[in-house]
């Protein structure tokens, strides 16, 4: 190239070194580039040029910058078509030995080098999805039975109705109604939940023996325990001491006791006695403890204990006296509680200690504090969401107008303690 500048011809010929070190194959080429048709015809190398010089190189691959179909035996350059390090190799596949003396003279790789780009290409993605796809069902029917069940497919009723059976009960004494699941997926959630409860039954006894029958201080490890759910032979016993309960109940000795009987002594002067008389026969009217005897249509004792903890309360704690949803709290510590006077501390630890203050007091400003916080976080985390229930308002302008209606059914929610949305060992086991 007489006519071309020094400068040029310097930045040639190191732009030709770095190409030769790099690839090691186009070390040889002339500087002139060949003008291709296309992209294959300038990397369409002879068959036996490759062979030989595979025999030649010390790395146990071709020397090529490409995906060609042998990478999945020497080992792929890209993380295409590799599921994990366990399933790089297949299992009759040899791999070829790095050191090139232990190759004989006889032994030659049948490479086959794709004519394309495209076809290259190609065939990565079919080694990929030929792996994503071994799932798939071989026959019509096995794939209908993969499916997932859709409920809302426009040929029933939606929400579909509840299926409730008067002679199965679960082991709270609630009735076993079904309604998003077959009674035999229940049957079998069940069955598999059973064998859950008891391994962590077992490792509750182990951790009490640890400590000597005595409850242990907080830690990381029974942390951990609680996370995961307090089996149901310990719960009573956890809520009443970790809640605070017990600690209540040794410094007042007798109070329970005096309080219910000046309950009963005010009668119908204790103007929260209607509304308790009201909302006791509406706490789990489909459970077994608080349903009345058929025979005598007697009240229940569960009734009964429930009519005392809730007398007790309005004169123990007269600032808030008695409001709408403390029967099913009560009435859920009863479940676990067969001791009057433990399941009633218990519910006014939870309720002066634990939950927030002024949630159940006439005010409950705390009630509509927890709305508001609710509200503000499904603005910000779930837009869509905000914007269906709250009309296309923003959240100040709610707050200055008024909450969306559905705060209405959120409230309730928590007063209840999820007690009445969610199953029962749901709440019992991560919420109470």
């Amino acid at each position: 190239m007489p006519n071309d500048s020094p400068e040029k011809t310097r930045s040639f010929s190191l732009k030709r070194s770095l190409t030769a070190r790099h690839i090691p194959s186009l070390a040889k080429k002339t500087s002139s580039r060949t003008r291709a048709s296309s992209f294959t015809t300038r990397f369409r190398p002879v068959q036996s040029n490759v062979t030989q010089s595979y025999a030649t190189t010390t790395s146990p691959c071709p020397p090529s910058p490409f995906l060609t179909v042998d990478d999945a035996t020497c080992g792929p350059t890209s993380s295409v078509g590799s599921d994990s390090e366990d399933d790089d190799f297949a299992e009759n596949e040899k791999i070829p030995d790095p050191n090139p003396s232990r190759l004989s003279t006889g032994h030659t790789l049948k490479k086959k080098l794709s004519i394309s780009f495209k076809e290259k290409l190609n065939l990565t993605r079919r080694s990929t999805t030929s792996r994503l796809h071994l799932w798939k069902p071989r026959y019509k029917d096995e794939q209908q039975q993969q499916q997932p069940k859709l409920y809302d497919d426009t040929k029933g009723p939606y929400p579909p109705p509840p299926t409730v059976d008067l002679n199965r009960r679960d082991q709270y004494g609630f009735t076993r109604s079904t309604q998003w699941v077959t009674a035999e997926e229940y049957d079998a959630f069940d069955q598999q939940y059973r064998a859950i409860t008891d391994r962590r039954t077992q490792k509750w006894r182990a951790l009490l023996d640890e400590h000597n029958g005595e409850w242990p201080q907080r830690s990381s490890k029974f942390k951990r325990y609680i996370r995961k759910g307090i089996p149901p032979e310990f719960r009573r016993q956890a809520w009443l001491y970790y809640s605070g309960g017990e600690a209540k109940m040794k410094q007042q000795p007798g109070v329970y006791q005096q309080c219910v009987q000046k309950a009963m002594t005010l009668g119908t002067t204790n103007e929260h006695l209607d509304i308790i008389e009201r909302d006791l026969h509406r706490t789990f009217p489909d459970n077994i403890h608080f349903k009345p005897t058929s025979d005598t249509q007697d009240e229940a004792p569960a009734i009964q204990s429930l009519r005392r903890i809730l007398y007790a309360f309005s004169v123990y704690s007269p600032s808030i006296g008695y409001c709408q949803s403390l029967n099913y709290i009560a009435g859920m510590l009863l479940l676990f509680m067969t001791d009057e006077e433990e399941a009633f501390w218990t519910f006014v630890a939870l309720i002066h200690d634990i939950l927030p203050p002024n949630v159940y007091d006439v005010t409950m400003e705390g009630a509509s504090i927890d709305q508001d916080i609710l509200m503000m976080l499904l603005s910000e985390r779930c837009p869509l969401i905000w914007q269906r229930v709250s009309g296309g308002q923003g959240f100040w302008a709610c707050e200055q107008d008024g909450m969306p209606t559905s705060s209405l059914v959120t409230s309730h929610w928590f007063l209840t303690l999820f007690i009445n949305i969610l199953p029962t060992e749901v709440k019992a086991s991560y919420i109470m």
